[in-house]
């Protein structure tokens, strides 16, 4: 058994190509992604690690996960039913599973 240990995040960790999106996903933009996961726990379903994407908007959606995110680089727009929310580098945010939504990127986001 491995003893724990602190984690240390590296925004600068090589990042390996991931899936692409599926192309029924995306409206406009790359479906290419690349990224690294830092910690798993799947008894949880917990996951953290590095993410990053060109921009792109997505279709509406019902959010698959809840999710908590940390924008590095770039920004992100969050379209809902009845407003929509900007986070730019340096913000943090919460997407609860089911939320309907569109992802918007206007640029590369980390």
């Amino acid at each position: 058994m491995t003893k724990p240990a602190i984690i240390p995040f590296d925004r600068n960790v090589p990042l390996e190509p991931w899936e692409d999106f599926p192309a029924t996903e995306i409206v406009s933009g790359t479906v290419k992604q690349n990224g690294r996961v830092m910690f798993e726990d799947k008894a949880r379903g917990l996951s953290a690690g590095v993410w990053e994407q060109g921009a792109n908007e997505s279709r509406w959606m019902d959010y698959p996960v809840n999710e908590f995110m940390t924008v590095l680089e770039g920004e992100v727009v969050i379209v809902e039913e009845d407003r929509t929310i900007s986070i730019t580098a340096g913000e943090s945010f919460i997407i609860p599973k089911g939320l309907r939504c569109r992802w918007t990127q206007p640029g590369y986001v980390k």
